[in-house]
């Protein structure tokens, strides 16, 4: 409709032509540099047409949420297995005689369960109050930051992704973040060998000069300079022997899929690009457009990107190949490009100086969480699906603070329709990006993206009194339209364990 003149896929460009356009960059020496920059010769013909909307957004994901359909009611078993994992029992359902009953209209929002507070209260054990977080405690205790940094050393020199995923639950030091998230996406990215015995080392000086921090009412212990100075000697020769990340082979898959954009142009390229810019617009992500553009780009063409996801990719499109009757997915991944794909990528560029590097953990995390968000699929929590974060979010709301759920409906825009975008976009956009790798470290810890509907009860709750003084539509988006100078730990502690 908007785009008359662009194929789907334009005709393979020859040796001849790739060699022109790469000589018009020739002082670029990356594949990613030449095809993320705004006026690359391989990305110019993206930026003349205007993409007045992309293939679906937010709001287009939410009305198929809600949007009336005929779903069978669970039979007792079902239901049995929903409350084990501490979901609300189905209002309607008649399980008295172990069996299914007949199809019933009602949206998939309304069919599934979510999980209770009391079992969101034991799922999230690690936040409580009563232990240390960082976010919180790292702000004001300086023994307690160099412990967690000899945490994250030792974890992640253990190889365990599950060791590396308990580290993050209590938050992970920026210093740490980048190989910790990666180790436990299982990506090996651990220190040497050669390093572990200084990591050993550098864990023992740290605990002979702070203590274990074990209790938040344990006092600040005392400090000794020296051995403080000592560990962080340890820690930073460490790091920099470590830094072997990304390897060869991921800047060669990087390489040749930057080299697949350059040798054909596909129309949802122009969709891709359209989205990148609307998150380059940001005042905080702005500098990392050439090469979120870039790996985006390349990441329409990993075949592998629906095959690794963990639910799989919808809607789907399937082309024909020319003298090939075999069909085959369009585009190459399988992922068609949607408004906000950018900001799953986005706050991994202030982590990875490498695009290689950001490429291969940005491809896990989409692999694992973010194909959850743009998706309708009925998990149950812990690896909820997109309705079931939605559900529990409401639900979480309206058992929090009931008054606030009630004055929502009442002004028009439900409460929903309010946090959805947060939800769909894990926060990016939203959060300052700093608060953003703070609940990305608890949604990569706790490996669900419970933290997400959590965290949004949290802000309405939060913001209850400015909410409840507002009388229209207009002055409730005003008031929840700026979340930049929350914090996330805090708020997240409050709507789970304040009673």
């Amino acid at each position: 409709m908007f785009l008359p003149d662009v194929p789907l896929a334009a005709v393979p460009r020859t040796s001849q032509e790739l060699d022109n356009l790469r000589r018009q960059v020739a002082d670029l020496s990356e594949s990613w540099e030449r095809i993320g920059g705004s006026r690359s010769p391989f990305t110019a013909p993206f930026n003349a047409p205007s993409v007045g909307k992309l293939l679906y957004d937010a709001e287009d994901v939410l009305q198929a949420l809600t949007a009336e359909v005929q779903v069978p009611t669970p039979s007792s078993n079902g239901a049995a297995a929903q409350s084990e994992a501490g979901a609300r029992p189905s209002s309607g359902a008649d399980s008295s005689n172990g069996k299914a009953q007949q199809p019933v209209h009602t949206s998939l929002l309304q069919a599934v369960k979510a999980p209770s507070r009391a079992w969101l209260q034991s799922f999230f054990a690690d936040l409580k109050p009563e232990k240390r977080q960082v976010g919180v405690d790292d702000v004001l205790h300086t023994w307690f930051r160099e412990q967690q940094v000899q945490q994250a050393y030792r974890a992640a020199g253990t190889c365990s992704a599950a060791a590396c995923r308990a580290a993050a639950r209590t938050g992970l030091p920026a210093s740490e973040r980048p190989w910790v998230w990666a180790a436990a996406l299982g990506i090996h990215a651990a220190p040497p060998a050669a390093t572990t015995a200084a990591a050993a080392a550098a864990a023992a000086t740290a605990k002979a000069a702070c203590g274990d921090g074990s209790s938040s009412s344990q006092t600040q212990p005392p400090t000794d300079a020296a051995a403080l100075a000592a560990a962080a000697a340890a820690a930073a020769d460490m790091h920099s022997d470590w830094w072997r990340f990304p390897s060869e082979r991921d800047r060669q898959v990087l390489q040749l899929l930057c080299e697949s954009v350059e040798q054909q142009v596909l129309l949802t390229d122009l969709l891709v690009c359209a989205d990148v810019q609307r998150m380059a617009d940001s005042e905080h992500y702005f500098v990392f457009e050439e090469a979120m553009r870039a790996m985006l780009l390349a990441f329409s063409r990993d075949a592998s990107a629906s095959i690794n996801a963990s639910v799989p990719a919808a809607p789907r499109l399937a082309a024909e190949a020319a003298g090939n009757k075999q069909l085959r997915p369009y585009p190459p991944s399988g992922i068609l490009p949607f408004q906000g794909m950018a900001s799953y990528l986005a706050p991994l560029c202030y982590l990875y100086e490498q695009p290689a590097a950001a490429f291969r953990v940005f491809a896990a995390m989409y692999g694992r969480y973010w194909c959850r968000l743009h998706t309708i699929n009925v998990q149950p929590a812990p690896s909820a699906g997109l309705p079931v974060l939605c559900r529990t979010f409401l639900e979480l709301l309206q058992d929090v603070d009931a008054e606030v759920y009630r004055h929502l409906s009442r002004l028009g825009p439900s409460a929903l329709d309010l946090a959805f975008p947060w939800i769909m976009a894990a926060f990016v956009g939203h959060l300052s990006p700093a608060e953003t790798l703070l609940l990305w470290d608890r949604i990569i810890g706790f490996d669900s993206l419970l933290p997400l509907p959590v965290l949004a009860a949290a802000v309405m709750t939060f913001r209850r009194d400015l909410v409840l003084a507002v009388h229209s539509s207009d002055e409730l988006l005003e008031v929840l339209e700026d979340l930049s100078q929350l914090k996330v730990v805090p708020l997240m502690q409050a709507v789970l364990f304040d009673t």
